[in-house]
């Protein structure tokens, strides 16, 4: 990842810093922008001594608008929020988070997110849907809340032997929360052991002072349920957290099932705000 502690420098001196420019190349584009007009950065490509991938990314850092390198070991390829913020996939999960911030988080602070059947993707959405609220500089929080089958903690290649699971239990505290230190404002709680009573758990008031405290210190707070097909975690959740937004898969989901789905949210005091059609 590449940092710029100091806002107001020059592109030419966050390029050197990078390791993406000598000074010698910055003042051999510095004397083809005196003589052609353009932008520092189209002269550097144009003189061939940059590519548009390098320049986007240093960018992003005089912006504050964190992402990596193709390359990261710090997420799976499947992230493309953090690694190919370009990406169609990574604009339509930015659209979905504009959505949910004028509908739902000017007023609410969690988001329960589960699919309509299992493999559909759900999971890898509220990954990216994270990152993209931190990036747009929310303090934000992913709980993952599928004691059954668990991911985030494989999709930010994090350790998983203590999280929400162990603190329904009585067993850790809040202090199970891993920030990220490579990605401002993100952090995440993993399931923690699959325990063999998820419901139970998730049905305690231990789970509802949980939902009120992280509400209380985040700007938002997105569930990663499981698939409400074989399982009622899900509604358990929709009934604490309200917000509930519903995953299906383009060419699979039926539209009685997600009919369904919605009438069963409603009676647990939930809330459909929005819905996702994967296409991968």
């Amino acid at each position: 990842m590449i940092t710029s502690n100091i806002k107001n420098e020059s592109i030419g001196e966050i390029l050197v810093q990078a390791g993406k420019l000598t000074p010698d190349e910055v003042a051999k584009v510095s004397e083809e922008q005196n003589n052609s007009g353009m932008r520092f950065g189209d002269c550097a490509i144009k003189l061939g001594l940059l590519t548009k991938v390098d320049l986007d990314r240093v960018l992003s850092e005089q912006f504050e608008f964190s992402y990596f390198e193709k390359t990261s070991d710090k997420f799976d390829k499947r992230v493309l929020a953090a690694l190919e913020p370009e990406h169609p996939y990574s604009e339509k999960i930015r659209l979905l988070r504009v959505q949910l911030t004028l509908r739902w988080l000017n007023e609410n602070t969690s988001i329960a997110i589960f699919g309509d059947d299992t493999g559909i993707g759900s999971s890898l959405n509220c990954a990216n849907l994270a990152i993209s609220f931190a990036q747009f500089g929310k303090k934000t929080l992913l709980v993952d809340a599928n004691m059954r089958k668990p991911s985030q903690h494989n999709f930010f290649k994090l350790p998983n032997s203590v999280g929400l699971s162990q603190l329904l239990a009585g067993r850790t505290d809040v202090n199970a929360i891993q920030n990220l230190s490579h990605l401002k404002n993100l952090s995440i709680l993993t399931s923690g052991a699959l325990p063999p009573n998820p419901v139970e758990l998730l049905g305690r008031s231990t789970m509802k002072n949980l939902v009120e405290q992280l509400e209380s210190s985040y700007d938002v707070v997105i569930y990663d349920c499981p698939s409400v097909k074989e399982h009622s975690d899900g509604f358990i959740l929709t009934s604490l957290i309200k917000g509930v937004v519903i995953t299906s898969k383009k060419n699979l989901s039926k539209v009685s099932n997600f009919k369904q789905i919605v009438e069963k949210v409603d009676l647990s005091g939930g809330k459909v705000i929005g819905a996702v059609i994967n296409d991968f």
